[in-house]
């Protein structure tokens, strides 16, 4: 994340610990859509190391 400005990134992070606090195995896929589909709408050159912390949170998420 350390390419994404602090107030995208402060948002962004606000935004999928609250959300994948919920998540559990059996969302996990819907949850990786959604995520790829909000992070569309953020500057291209962020998309890749938005989606992978994302993707990494989740399987920090299920894992415990």
């Amino acid at each position: 994340m350390a390419t994404v400005n602090a107030s995208e990134n402060d948002t962004i992070v606000r935004y999928w610990k609250s959300t994948l606090a919920t998540v559990n195995d059996s969302y996990n896929s819907t949850i990786v859509h959604h995520c790829k589909s909000t992070t569309a709408t953020v500057n291209d050159s962020h998309n890749d190391n938005i989606v992978h912390y994302c993707m990494s949170t989740m399987a920090t998420v299920n894992a415990s």
